[in-house]
């Protein structure tokens, strides 16, 4: 089985949209009677069906794994999903007034590409919206006081929001406004987060080696057992709200 056909199998038994990025993304796009929005990475549809019930408008998604397309037809029949890279999708230029990209910058080979592919894919003064997440949110993330040695690794797969800014800016992209979502989220370091961690639903965890990641799970164990339904505070997300000029 490969990363992306298992990761489809338990996707949403641990992502969902967040109501903060949606209510910001509604509240920006209000000005549009109704949008062309492209989700790129778009998974299982999470977002474009929690956007698709608050705005009138066409929706896209696109994803290189169709095990993610197949659910996210099911979820979302009113939306369009297409299986092309994301890199280099082939749907046409300048069709969308509005992209989104969410948890999934880390995966591609280069921040500049993204922009460049997001201005050809954009109408003049199209908002683009990318979610990641900082090198302090990483941090302080609860999972990697079980994984302290994965921290380097997601470091460096995550570009610095300083990164972002500077590639949006290369491309002709005017960076809006920066928001921390999610910051006050506390979660539960419990058997079901145990579970999650097991079914490796997080794709970092592909990347351990198998002796650091069942040293993980021990430690993950341990705590279950010594303070079980414990909760922790989650870092947060950031959203970042680019235009094009």
């Amino acid at each position: 089985m490969n990363f992306y056909m298992e990761s489809a199998l338990n996707y949403d038994k641990n992502r969902g949209a967040s109501s903060e990025v949606v209510s910001y993304i509604t509240s920006v796009l209000s000005k549009y009677e109704s949008v062309r929005l492209l989700d790129m990475g778009c998974g299982t549809g999470n977002y474009i069906n929690a956007l698709s019930e608050q705005m009138t408008g066409e929706y896209c998604g696109i994803d290189k794994s169709q095990s993610m397309l197949v659910k996210a037809k099911k979820k979302c029949s009113k939306a369009r999903f297409v299986k092309t890279s994301i890199e280099n999708p082939d749907i046409g230029e300048r069709q969308f007034n509005v992209i989104l990209m969410t948890n999934v910058i880390h995966q591609l080979s280069s921040p500049q590409n993204t922009f460049n592919t997001a201005r050809t894919l954009l109408k003049p003064r199209g908002d683009f919206f990318l979610l990641t997440l900082s090198h302090e949110q990483i941090k302080n993330r609860p999972i990697m006081k079980f994984f302290p040695n994965a921290l380097e690794l997601q470091s460096s797969r995550f570009p610095t929001i300083e990164l972002l800014r500077k590639s949006s800016e290369i491309s002709g992209f005017k960076l809006i406004r920066t928001v921390v979502v999610e910051d006050e989220k506390k979660i539960r370091i419990d058997d079901e987060y145990l579970q999650a961690v097991r079914d490796k639903s997080y794709s970092f965890l592909h990347l351990l080696d198998e002796r650091e990641y069942e040293m993980g799970i021990k430690a993950i164990e341990s705590q279950v057992k010594l303070s079980e339904n414990s909760l922790v505070r989650w870092s947060g997300q950031t959203l970042m709200h680019f235009r094009k000029d």
